[in-house]
């Protein structure tokens, strides 16, 4: 049973008026979590940023980039303007497609990842080597494992590519039990927003240069279940996370 905390009265006397009394409540902010089931419910409704503010203007430039002569091509591309914090090596791996373009590069990404655009299809320029992984990959749509532990949120499970997002875009999830699972979870997503904006801007809108900050979504609560997030114009690993609400049982799934 949780327990209740009342809260405290302050007692102010008017020095002109004794009679006179003044009663303010102070309020007491309670964040007390008392059962593995108001935590799930927690987990499935509220937004939880991950990783803080990414693709920021106000980011200092790497210390690879900042090394470049300043007349140096690369500084001017649209992408580093966009994403001052990468790393040299990861802006050479990148395809014209994205270092062309002011997309945000979340810090899953690295130079081996194969990137995908939305539908499916591999974005173009990409190594020798990601193009011929990527023939073998279902369009960054291959199912991956998840574990979510009872009474707290699980790991981060990524999927092993890229998702190459654009103006508006909002990334489906699916999720299922393994077979002989009985258990269900709370499931939540990444996803993002523009780092000014105080809710998830609306489909058709972008962040600019404003930056992006890496949240994640409750998609809601069973053995199985599908949902979707914001992503916008981010390249980014489509990941979940989740929590057990079979106490004292884990969940075990796998999402797409």
């Amino acid at each position: 049973m949780c327990p209740v905390i009342h809260s405290r009265c302050a007692t102010l006397e008017d020095s002109v008026k004794p009679v006179k009394k003044i009663l303010i409540s102070v309020p007491t902010v309670l964040a007390f979590t008392c059962t593995s089931g108001v935590l799930a419910a927690n987990a499935a409704t509220n937004d939880t940023e991950n990783g803080g503010v990414f693709s920021s203007p106000r980011t200092k430039i790497s210390e690879s980039l900042a090394a470049l002569p300043h007349d140096s091509d690369l500084l001017n591309l649209p992408l580093v303007k966009a994403n001052p914090q990468l790393s040299l090596d990861l802006l050479k791996s990148l395809p014209d497609a994205a270092k062309n373009s002011n997309v945000h590069i979340d810090s899953s990404i690295d130079k081996s990842t194969v990137l995908f655009y939305p539908d499916g299809t591999l974005v173009p320029g990409q190594s020798a080597d990601k193009m011929q992984r990527g023939k073998s990959m279902r369009g960054c749509g291959d199912w991956t494992s998840f574990y979510a532990p009872p009474f707290v949120i699980g790991p981060v499970a990524e999927q092993n590519c890229g998702v190459f997002g654009h103006k508006g875009y909002t990334r489906g999830y699916t999720w299922k039990a393994n077979d002989g699972v009985f258990t269900q979870a709370v499931v939540q997503a990444r996803g993002y927003e523009c780092v000014d904006y105080v809710t998830v801007p609306l489909p058709g809108s972008d962040c600019g240069y404003k930056g992006y900050r890496e949240v994640f979504k409750g998609l809601g609560v069973g053995a199985n279940g599908s949902g979707s997030v914001f992503w916008g114009n981010v390249i980014s690993k489509p990941a979940v996370r989740g929590q057990s609400l079979g106490t004292p049982f884990p969940y075990s799934g796998q999402f797409i």
